[in-house]
């Protein structure tokens, strides 16, 4: 991993890219989503992670996410925030749950 140079946060954040999975959670905590997504990892911190999806997601949203790098802490996320880039692709900053 690299040391993100343009970092903005008081916290670490480092260069990751990697494919991972993810599911959405549905509203229920005990159902979960079931259909298994893929995103693109552009960042890793202690508590949260950017990724590159291709499905819209809102803020808010819970995601599961399945990557062995992460840790249990950080298997099920918060969407804090969404920025479309294209009509298929939106970059997404989580917050470990």
């Amino acid at each position: 991993m690299v040391r993100d140079s343009k970092d903005r946060r008081h916290g670490r954040r480092d260069t990751f890219i990697t494919t991972i999975n993810y599911t959405v959670s549905t509203a229920s905590d005990s159902l979960k989503g079931d259909t298994l997504k893929q995103a693109i990892t552009i960042n890793l911190s202690p508590t949260g992670v950017c990724l590159y999806v291709f499905n819209q997601v809102a803020e808010g949203q819970r995601l599961d996410l399945f990557a062995s790098f992460f840790s249990e802490s950080c298997t099920t996320a918060v969407v804090r925030w969404v920025k479309k880039i294209t009509d298929d692709i939106y970059k997404v900053g989580l917050m470990c749950s």
